[in-house]
């Protein structure tokens, strides 16, 4: 079980450059999928109040704290809900740091759904960021002295351990950048541990876009916290890219 506090207060980290697809889109409607406690939408709706804004979250505990922080704002489990909120409207559906967790927490009749529901609802755009390795640095093998590095830091040496039985050795360009995404978060440890970042290589991502969507923005980056983190608690430099945004379409 996770640690609801902690795993909010992490949410709410990068919380502008989540924001990055307001210059890019103009919606009416504005609906955040996973949106945990509401942070997000309560942020876009205190700066743009002109909008309707509607988060979509299946866990009861995060509802009703969203209910509790944001009670101008409708937050439901139901997507039939959400159907009514956007029907003959522009609408943007946000999916920021929500897809892994899918990956990771759902079955493989659920992944298809949250597809369908994504591409087949009727949204005029798709704002999608999280983490994100590209096939062309997963198998990748990493240099020597930066793993020793790695494996010479006393303080994570017992988490390094887990994490290298679960998920496999460092040496490897997937496993090294899914350690250092992971290894800063003790207080949820067994949730975060268990929990895939980097399920669906950036490639099979942009295969999930269907041809009546187009790409309007793409970028992938390395997390700047993430990146000084690494250097500050390792010495280690990390260049691979962490993470993807995108803005999808309709067409």
């Amino acid at each position: 079980m996770k640690n609801i506090k902690a795993y909010n207060q992490r949410m709410q980290k990068s919380l502008i450059d989540k924001l990055f697809f307001i210059p890019r889109v103009d919606s009416e409607v504005y609906v955040d999928f996973g949106c945990a406690d509401g942070t997000l939408l309560g942020f876009m709706k205190d700066n743009f109040p002109e909008h309707i804004y509607v988060g979509f979250e299946v866990s009861a505990v995060q509802l009703e704290i969203a209910h509790e922080k944001f009670p101008d704002i409708t937050f439901t489990d139901s997507w039939s809900e959400i159907l009514s909120c956007i029907e003959g409207k522009n609408a943007t559906l946000i999916l920021s740091s929500v897809i892994h967790e899918i990956y990771s927490y759902t079955s493989a009749a659920e992944i298809k759904q949250f597809w369908n529901r994504v591409f087949s609802s009727g949204f005029k755009h798709i704002v999608i960021r999280d983490m994100s390795i590209s096939e062309n640095y997963m198998n990748e093998i990493i240099d020597l002295e930066t793993v020793a590095n790695i494996r010479r830091n006393p303080e994570h040496k017992q988490y390094l351990k887990e994490f290298e039985a679960k998920w496999g050795k460092i040496s490897i360009g997937i496993n090294y950048l899914h350690w250092l995404l992971k290894y800063t978060y003790h207080e949820n440890w067994e949730t975060e541990l268990s929990e895939n970042y980097l399920p669906l290589p950036t490639e099979k991502l942009l295969e999930q876009i269907p041809e009546q969507y187009r790409i309007d923005y793409l970028s992938t980056f390395t997390l700047p916290w993430t990146r000084s983190k690494a250097l500050e608690t390792f010495g280690v430099d990390l260049k691979i890219p962490s993470h993807i945004k995108m803005i999808a379409t309709l067409k």
